[in-house]
Parts: structure tokens; sequence; C-alpha cells
């Protein structure tokens, strides 16, 4: 089981709503963008 959050880059913390919206995305085949200050950690 991997565990996906979406981190701000300057904070290094976790934007639980993005990381809801993105699994969300996920699990529905959409496609989702981010802003350019945040990105995918992947444990």
């Amino acid at each position: 089981m991997v565990n996906i959050k979406i981190v701000n880059k300057q904070t290094g913390r976790e934007n639980r709503y993005l990381t809801y919206s993105f699994m969300k995305a996920i699990n529905n085949n959409l496609k989702i963008t981010l802003p350019e200050k945040f990105k995918i950690s992947i444990q």
C-alpha cells in the first residue's frame, strides 16, 4: 500500500484538501493539475 500526499514545497506540510481531491480524481480516472508550489509525495 502506498501513501500519497500533496505537499506544499515551501512548508513541507500536507494540503489535505488537495490530497483528498487528488485521490478522488484518481479513483474516477480524471486528470488533475497541481499548482506549481505543490508536489506529490509517495511513500
